[in-house]
């Protein structure tokens, strides 16, 4: 009986022996991650790990392929963040009600002959101090906008030269291309696969068109491929964590239990290999134990949080698709954060733009609160202006929190060209309450 579940359950032992034969593969999802992690987490990962495993860590042709496409996509988006800095972080709307109560209280006590009368000389020295305050939050305010301006410079100049890119060239082998005629043999098996549920990949068939759709099923035989030419077993880090490759951990999104037990007999059987995966900040976790490596905590953490942002993207491309089939228009995605929003949609009758918002289980921001900070900055960049209609997408991740985020729904906006569109993301797709 135990005999019959090797390969399917990973014991200490099983492990260690992976890891001292396996193959490393990297999915593009994981590639991409690297532009949210700091420059000193590359440089330890690299110097702790790439290094040590030089000519085991791979991609297939087909990651190649993906990873370039959406490369530039990717690495502006962290310049989105630092707009935020000011638009959500540095929002300076309570000082300013905390000057007009300031001033209701100077203006009701200022008459010497009624009641309530406090001595001015108080509070003129108060109303000193607020002025001298409030210069020094205005020169903070100009430095901080230019350091915010000197960063999205530098992501702005990743384009050029990406110091991340130069390092995958140096630390990856990539295996070989398939012809057109190849990848159509791969489509005729995918119809059947995913009518089926088998994985890996078709829960693309919900978001995406054409060679797209069987993206995931052509890595999968690039990597089966290389685990038959090496004859060595795989393991593939990847941190698109859908249920088409793996299950992921209940209490811990950012972990994989398991592959699918189909991809593990699969591998056994046309190649006589086994098959394992790991997410990122697992991959570096295990790491520490498996190859001796000291990868800091901090680090492990940093790219455990990037899995989030990841999550994010892939919002925006679920919204994308629903937005194509909501609106039968033109869904144009707005590369950088100068737009304001992050979608433009074009209809017969009017340009709409759209933003859209990710809630994981532990965001719970009321709607009016989000509002109070989008807004502002709307204004800021004239987006109220361009668009005759903007439409603020609020995806969570269950059912349940978008329900709750729906009770914080003003009934009025005091903006009329703003819509509020909330919803929740299942299984590949965006469904709105």
């Amino acid at each position: 009986m135990k005999k019959t579940l090797t390969g399917y359950i990973l014991t200490d032992d099983y492990e260690r022996k992976l890891w001292s034969e396996c193959i490393f593969v990297f999915d593009s999802s994981a590639l991409l991650n690297f532009y949210e992690y700091s420059n000193d987490a590359i440089k330890e990962i690299n110097k702790t790990i790439f290094k040590q495993l030089k000519g085991r860590l791979w991609i297939t042709k087909q990651t190649e392929y993906e990873y370039l496409k959406n490369r530039e996509t990717v690495l502006v988006k962290p310049a989105k963040l630092y707009d935020e800095l000011l638009s959500v972080h540095f929002d300076l709307k309570s000082f300013q009600t905390f000057k007009n109560q300031f001033n209701q209280l100077k203006e009701r006590t200022k008459k010497t002959n009624k009641h309530p009368h406090i001595k001015q000389a108080i509070l003129n020295d108060f109303e000193t101090k607020i002025a001298t305050f409030e210069k020094e939050i205005s020169t903070f305010k100009e430095e901080l906008n230019k350091e915010i301006e000197k960063k999205k410079t530098e992501i702005h100049k990743i384009k050029t030269k990406d110091t991340i890119l130069n390092l995958f060239s140096r630390s990856f082998l990539v295996g070989a291309e398939y012809s057109f005629e190849k990848k159509m043999e791969i489509v005729t098996e995918g119809e059947l696969r995913y009518r089926n549920s088998i994985p890996p990949g078709y829960e693309d068939l919900k978001e995406k068109i054409g060679l797209q759709i069987y993206g995931d099923l052509i890595i999968w035989n690039q990597i089966l491929d290389l685990a038959k030419e090496k004859k060595k077993p795989i393991i593939l880090i990847i941190d698109d964590l859908k249920i088409d490759w793996c299950y992921k951990n209940q209490r811990d999104k950012n972990i994989i239990d398991s592959p699918r037990e189909e991809l593990i007999m699969e591998m056994k059987d046309k190649c006589g290999v086994e098959f394992w995966s790991y997410s990122s900040n697992q991959f570096l976790d295990k790491s520490n134990d498996l190859l001796g490596t000291v990868i800091a905590e901090s680090v492990i953490e940093e790219v455990k949080e990037s899995n989030q942002y990841m999550m994010a993207s892939r919002v925006e491309q679920i919204v994308y698709h629903w937005a194509q089939q909501y609106f039968q228009g033109e869904v144009l995605y707005l590369q950088g954060p100068d737009y304001g929003v992050d979608f433009l949609i074009k209809t017969p009758e009017m340009h709409i733009g759209l933003e859209v918002k990710y809630y994981p289980k532990f965001r719970k921001q009321s709607v009016q609160n989000l509002l109070e900070h989008l807004i502002p900055r709307f204004r800021s960049r004239g987006v109220l202006d361009i668009f005759e209609k903007i439409i603020i997408v609020i995806a969570c991740e269950t059912k349940e929190l978008a329900e709750e985020i729906n009770l914080t729904r003003s009934q009025t906006l005091t903006e009329s060209k703003i819509q509020i569109v909330i919803g929740h993301i299942d299984h590949g797709l965006f469904v709105t309450i």
